[in-house]
């Protein structure tokens, strides 16, 4: 029984990586046109998700009114769930979601990204840990870059990470 627990696990963990590997190789949308969002709204759905498999990670969200921005909900979704999943994986307890107009800032209390590694976190293939494919910020930023948008990313080794997603309104 544990090996065949063992065995489905790893199943789905390739799963997710060829489905990753999938994902960053398809054709950009970017002939569909942006919608407007409501970034309160679809970010929220995606928390509420992560706080009900939570476990030691405290997700908090906080949303300006009026946060709305120039986007595809599904890409928005897709977006905060990488951030999210990083900010897991680098043992962060606490991830602070701020929502506003235009903007998503995800920071976290994790180990944090040492500053000669920050220029290549975007890099496919490129991650800090062993579990990852390595694609989570490359698509990411290509969604982001995609709608027009931009991505800013600051980090403490040991202190945590700040990301900042800036969106077309």
């Amino acid at each position: 029984d544990d090996t065949a627990g063992r065995m489905l696990g790893e199943i789905d963990r390739l799963d997710t990586i060829a489905r990753a590997f999938s994902r960053f190789a398809a054709p950009a949308a970017n002939d569909q046109p942006l919608d407007r969002v409501d970034l309160a709204a679809t970010v929220g759905e995606v928390v509420q998700l992560y706080r009900l498999a939570e476990g030691k990670c405290e997700v908090r969200l906080s949303a300006a009114p009026g946060a709305f921005g120039a986007a595809r909900a599904d890409e928005v979704k897709e977006v905060v769930v990488n951030l999210l999943e990083n900010a897991r994986n680098a043992g962060a307890s606490v991830v602070e979601v701020s929502v506003g107009p235009g903007q998503i800032i995800v920071s976290d209390d994790g180990a944090g990204i040492p500053a000669d590694l920050l220029p290549r976190i975007f890099e496919p293939r490129f991650s800090t840990t062993t579990s990852g494919a390595g694609l989570g910020l490359a698509i990411v930023k290509r969604l982001v870059e995609g709608w027009g948008g931009s991505i800013e990313v600051s980090s403490d080794v040991g202190r945590g990470t700040r990301i900042e997603v800036h969106l077309p309104r």
